[in-house]
């Protein structure tokens, strides 16, 4: 988990595709969230709960598909990205441990988890790129950080879901 030399954050074609350590953490933290997520579908009792649960794990899914590609992007041996994905990990355990509040209508926690972890991401990932002066790959994380920005004003798993029993 050290730095290269290299400053660039964007990766390089000739690079390693290999995955690091904490890549791989990331993705046993998620597996915890879709067990979680499975054993909480698998116990609700109407086609409604069902339904909510489902919208979380749609939200958890979301999260390590953009964090997934945010590591093919950039380079994951670089510290603003190792950071990315300490964040990505912590806000997927605290949308994991909230899931069965938001089956009693209490999605706050879950909400908070989910938006802050992108938004982080984002505001990691613009102001770095900024210093470096990669101006497209700071587009388009621009362009996630702004509609993670406006979806999360109004986050759908808020507790008029339909999520209350």
């Amino acid at each position: 988990m050290t730095t290269r030399g290299n400053p660039a954050l964007v990766r390089r074609l000739d690079g390693s595709t290999r995955a690091t350590l904490l890549e791989l953490l990331f993705d046993v933290v998620f597996v915890a969230a879709l067990a979680q997520t499975s054993k909480l579908l698998a116990d609700q009792e109407s086609w409604a709960q069902s339904a909510a649960v489902a919208l979380m794990l749609t939200a958890i899914w979301w999260t390590w598909s953009v964090t997934s590609t945010t590591t093919e992007f950039y380079d994951p041996q670089q510290r603003p990205i190792q950071a990315i994905l300490m964040v990505a990990m912590v806000g997927s355990v605290g949308m994991a441990a909230s899931l069965p509040m938001v089956t009693r209508g209490q999605a706050t926690v879950f909400a908070l988890a989910y938006v802050g972890t992108h938004v982080v991401r984002g505001i990691v990932l613009v102001s770095t790129l900024y210093r470096q002066q990669h101006r497209s790959a700071m587009a388009r994380a621009t362009r996630f950080l702004f509609w993670f920005l406006v979806s999360g004003v109004r986050c759908p798993v808020d507790h008029r879901c339909g999520c209350r029993q």
